[in-house]
């Protein structure tokens, strides 16, 4: 033992490569509406962003005016998809105001 680490060699860490991407979602969350809109995402947003083809993980935050959805894919088909479906109509408690989509470069 003496001080000296056993390391395993760097081949039994290699795991093929993936590309995955993400979907950033930000919305405006309507005047007095904001436990209506942490309803909405807790019962009925999460389950079906769980639910989507290619799913990984998800994290959604923000404040009393504003949230974020940050969602991440295994595939660019995947985060398309479910980019599409991203929408708010006249009754929601938020407004959609911007998706996009990205390539993941890095995590830590």
């Amino acid at each position: 033992m003496g001080g000296q680490e056993k390391r395993l060699p760097a081949s039994v860490f290699h795991l093929a490569e993936v590309t995955m991407y993400v979907v950033l979602v930000h919305v405006t969350i309507l005047p007095g509406r904001h436990d209506e809109a942490m309803a909405t995402l807790r019962d009925h947003i999460v389950p079906m962003t769980k639910g989507a083809p290619g799913f990984v993980r998800g994290t959604w935050f923000g404040d009393e005016q504003s949230g974020n959805g940050l969602v991440v894919f295994d595939s660019e088909d995947s985060a398309r998809a479910m980019s599409a479906q991203v929408t708010s109509g006249p009754d929601d408690p938020v407004r959609v105001e911007d998706v996009q989509v990205y390539e993941v470069h890095a995590e830590a």
